[in-house]
């Protein structure tokens, strides 16, 4: 999630995170990573280190707010609300289970879901991660 706004600032959903331990699900994966950057390379995320004079569209994120949660919550009556996504952010036609579409902002390689509807989770514990 991201933490940090290309301005500086700390993000408002990041602060309400923080704040009250709950967010609105997005991309996500299982493996446990100590850095934005591990997780900006990982998920093949546009980072702020992409950002340049040449290339200035904005960052996606920094990965830097890392949210601990019971997977339990992803299931409504038994059935998982997660699906694999589709590549580019979705408007690709192949679907990517492990991040690939994106090699020129990171590895890639990491399993990822996304939700099938709106659900906001309530995590265990929120980390705010450094930036290397």
């Amino acid at each position: 999630m991201k933490y940090k706004n290309a301005d500086g600032t700390i993000n408002e959903y990041a602060q309400q995170a923080i704040r009250s331990k709950e967010a609105r699900l997005s991309y996500f994966g299982f493996d446990k990573f100590e850095s934005g950057d591990q997780v900006t390379e990982a998920f093949q995320i546009r980072a702020p280190k992409h950002v340049t004079s040449l290339d200035p569209d904005p960052a996606w994120s920094d990965g830097r707010l890392r949210l601990k949660f019971d997977t339990l919550q992803l299931f409504e009556n038994g059935k998982p609300n997660v699906s694999i996504p589709y590549s580019h952010g979705g408007s690709g036609v192949n679907l990517e289970p492990f991040t690939s579409a994106y090699p020129h902002y990171g590895s890639g390689g990491v399993q990822q879901l996304i939700p099938s509807k709106a659900i906001n989770i309530e995590a265990i514990d929120v980390n705010i991660l450094p930036e290397h």
